[in-house]
């Protein structure tokens, strides 16, 4: 019996899931060295950028995507405000069921593919939005100060300090444990 498109779609979309998760699997270990090829491929498309001095927009609405995927990084899973985040290393249990709205995998990924496709997107004439730049540097400043300054004031209400907070995001909390 011959499979119909849904089903066709959804199989492949299981294979693709499946090799997602396997990609992670393998690379779990070399986070350094996953960061170190994406901010590699970054450099070279913003010089690219600013070489050919054009596809400025391109530029703008991935800051804007990968801005939007760093807020999911470090927020919190839930988004009720009676969820503190832990402050401490010697809270371990606080430690342990923290999670991210999106996890560091995720984040590599979608940074990594979305500034791929717009390297791609870039070598076509007609993805050259004529605009003005220096007023998209401003408008990017302004939003990222603006978002910013919301996650400061929510991580306050949480009584939540910026400083640990970063560490934890970071990882610079996580228990050590000797060898």
């Amino acid at each position: 019996m011959q499979e119909t498109l849904p089903q066709q779609a959804r199989k492949q979309y299981f294979k693709a899931k499946q090799q997602l998760k396997q990609l992670e699997n393998l690379t779990a270990g070399f986070s350094l060295y996953r960061w170190i090829g994406t901010t590699v491929l970054t450099v070279f498309y913003l010089l690219f950028v600013l070489l050919t001095h054009s596809h400025y927009a391109i530029v703008y609405f991935l800051y804007i995507y990968i801005l939007s995927a760093f807020i999911q990084f470090i927020s919190p899973k839930t988004g009720d405000s009676t969820v503190a985040l832990p402050v401490s290393t010697t809270d371990l249990a606080d430690a342990k069921n923290y999670q991210r709205e999106m996890c560091e995998f995720d984040f590599w990924f979608v940074a990594t593919i979305w500034t791929f496709i717009s390297l791609i997107l870039s070598f076509f004439p007609f993805t050259d939005i004529p605009v003005f730049w220096p007023v998209l540097v401003l408008y990017s400043i302004a939003l990222t100060i603006a978002i910013v300054h919301k996650e400061l004031q929510k991580w306050k209400s949480m009584n939540v300090d910026a400083k640990t907070a970063v560490k934890h995001w970071v990882g610079l909390n996580k228990p050590k444990y000797s060898q």
